[in-house]
């Protein structure tokens, strides 16, 4: 997180996932989590693909 601070490369979810891997410990369960999560983020997206507005 300091790295990422100082080159100022912040990104609030990344922040969020690394200070939960150090205050809960690196398991399995864990990483079966993330990826669910992450898995089911890229699903939503590509169903609304239409619909979403890219504002960029």
């Amino acid at each position: 997180m300091f790295l990422m601070v100082l080159f100022n490369f912040e990104h609030p979810p990344a922040c969020a996932l690394s200070l939960g891997f150090v205050l809960t410990g690196f398991n399995v369960g864990t990483v079966i989590t993330v990826f669910c999560i992450t898995g089911f983020l890229l699903g939503v997206r590509r169903l609304l693909k239409k619909v979403l507005i890219d504002l960029i």
